[in-house]
């Protein structure tokens, strides 16, 4: 609703941290009161196109009756949702709180809590973090004691396909997720602290090539991601 028509960019507020105070009172202007005006930052935002594209020849039309296009538009919107992840993903890296594995070459519990323990003192609140696993590290994260304990447990863990909720986090595991610095990494995101802005999606352009008897189809987007906030997301590479 923030992305008026024709906007290359969208503003959105981000809230200042508010004060508390115990015992005591304060002034109508005091700095411990928050102005909802004055002391809310606007966040500018710069919005993409987005275009995943093919080439249909009217051979393929006619012969399959355009069950091969059908298919091929199922595959642009796949393959759009996976770049908005891969954007997403990228946001969060964006962030300068970025750490390293405790050990060379091992992802392992101990990891994992002192991710959880750098957002807690942050002050991030515990609900809506998500853990994003890159898939190189996958073998190492379910052979983690606590992990393993916790999937014999409880076996809907491993049931629930590639979402794992577990300590009232969610955890991703991902083919989609790029190195730092050439190293594999691990990222907690704080849900609410990383916008993604989407503006259209799935509209598809056509035209006509008489030249070399087919139509071009474009599949588009318009949205961004952004992390609002340092403190939103943590990134740990897997020491060398």
């Amino acid at each position: 609703p923030l992305v008026m028509p024709g906007a290359t960019s969208v503003r959105r507020p981000l809230l200042a941290n508010l004060v508390v105070r115990k015992n005591t009172g304060a002034g109508p202007l005091d700095s411990s009161r928050k102005k909802s005006k004055a002391d809310t930052t606007m966040v500018e935002t710069s919005l993409d196109t987005y275009a995943v594209g093919i080439f249909n020849e009217m051979a393929a039309q006619f012969e399959s009756n355009d069950a091969l296009l059908r298919e091929y538009e199922i595959s642009m919107a796949l393959q759009l949702g996976q770049q908005f992840d891969l954007d997403c993903i990228t946001a969060a890296d964006q962030t300068s709180n970025k750490i390293e594995t405790a050990a060379s070459g091992v992802f392992a519990w101990k990891d994992i809590i002192k991710m959880i323990a750098t957002m807690d003192k942050n002050l991030v609140p515990r609900d809506n973090r998500v853990f994003v696993i890159p898939s190189e590290l996958e073998a190492q994260f379910w052979d983690i004691d606590v992990i393993k304990q916790a999937a014999a447990y409880n076996s809907t863990i491993l049931t629930n396909g590639k979402i794992i909720d577990f300590m009232e986090m969610k955890f991703f595991i991902t083919g989609n997720a790029p190195k730092v610095s050439t190293k594999d990494a691990v990222r907690l995101i704080y849900g609410p602290g990383l916008a993604f802005i989407l503006s259209h999606s799935g509209q598809i352009e056509e035209t006509y090539d008489p030249t070399n008897i087919g139509k071009v189809y474009d599949m588009l987007a318009h949205g961004a991601a952004a992390l609002d906030d340092d403190r939103f997301a943590v990134v740990m590479t897997l020491k060398a």
